[in-house]
């Protein structure tokens, strides 16, 4: 039989489990004890008490060095199912965007989404020509040399830029842009026009524009892609292919925050 007021003390401490769980928002810094008290003001102990109980939960983890907390696989496992369920969220809301396109651009449309250091196609639909391009879902491609991924970076936070222009830049063909200075420049004009053309530096002979889906926060949640061949992808026809990949973005968008938030956009 649960005692009275027992039921609220549970409530209480789930709820200051969970939110002592969002000092780690959003680098997962290892933090100690009396950081994290002093974080929400409250007694040591108590803190000490509750990250126990996350720990052999598995919800955070403890460096047995410094004996300082982290976030758990727990949560790993967590984000996992997340994505998993979003994923298929955002696929299903895409499809009749993006296979309508594929019809009125007569190309292939690429769905990608960013995932740590690339951004991975959860959906694609072929383009009608002869010609074929070679996506498949599940294909990753660097955020410096893919259409996709120069979009959704551009759109990133600042210390999420910095961290790809300080890393190394593969070359992947000779037209892949390698050198930071001028990929920050590439960025800064994507923002400004608020689409992303990649000519042949992700793959020879095959050129793409692409367009971020933002949420309400405007932050980049995936990113549509149109790709063919060079000799038809290019820079003369970008009104073309933009306008067509910024509709269905739009659209997506809508879907995606709800017709309430949209309204007030």
């Amino acid at each position: 039989m649960q005692h009275k007021g027992e039921g609220q003390h549970t409530h209480s401490s789930l709820e200051k489990g969970l939110h002592l769980l969002s000092v780690f928002i959003p680098d997962n810094r290892e933090m100690g004890t009396v950081e994290i008290a002093r974080s929400f003001s409250m007694n040591r102990s108590t803190v000490s008490r509750m990250l126990n109980v996350l720990r052999k939960q598995g919800f955070v983890s403890q460096n047995p060095e410094n004996k300082k907390y982290s976030l758990g696989p727990q949560i790993y496992s967590l984000a996992v199912a997340y994505n998993g369920s979003f994923e298929s969220v955002l696929t299903q809301i895409a499809k009749p965007h993006l296979d309508q396109l594929r019809l009125d651009l007569q190309q292939t449309v690429v769905l990608e989404i960013p995932v740590v250091d690339r951004v991975m196609v959860i959906y694609v639909t072929e383009g009608l020509g002869p010609i074929k391009i070679s996506a498949r879902v599940g294909d990753r491609h660097c955020y410096h040399a893919s259409a996709g991924g120069k979009c959704i970076l551009a759109f990133s936070s600042k210390e999420f830029i910095s961290d790809i222009l300080c890393s190394e830049l593969q070359s992947l063909t000779p037209k892949t842009v390698i050198d930071p200075e001028e990929l920050g420049k590439e960025l800064n004009a994507i923002r400004r026009g608020g689409f992303a053309f990649d000519n042949e530096g992700n793959n020879p002979g095959i050129s793409a524009f692409g367009v971020p889906v933002l949420d309400q926060d405007s932050t980049p949640v995936a990113a549509i892609v149109t790709a063919g061949p060079s000799n038809q992808m290019v820079w003369e026809q970008r009104k073309f292919f933009v306008k067509g990949l910024q509709d269905a973005a739009e659209r997506m968008r809508q879907q995606l925050i709800g017709d309430s938030i949209s309204q007030k956009v």
